[in-house]
């Protein structure tokens, strides 16, 4: 197999892997944090900044509820 494709092969792997909920929480989280440095001056601005926050803030409300419940049903089937 020539090293073209073994690096192809490789570079298809890497796409293919999933994110657990702790990234996307990671993810959200630095997108938010990042907005502290984000200087909103026009109205454009202060909307895309609104807008992050808000998809950012529903990602991290998804993925702990998501956590949560594995949680309480591992806590379950326990008994």
């Amino acid at each position: 197999m020539s090293e073209e494709i073994k690096q192809q092969e490789s570079a298809e792997e890497f796409l293919f892997d999933e994110m657990t909920d702790a990234d996307y929480i990671a993810a959200a989280f630095n997108a938010v944090s990042s907005l502290d440095s984000f200087d909103a001056i026009n109205k454009e601005d202060k909307a895309i900044k609104k807008r992050i926050f808000r998809r950012c803030l529903f990602i991290i409300d998804t993925c702990t509820k998501n956590l949560y419940d594995q949680l309480t049903d591992d806590e379950l089937d326990e008994d």
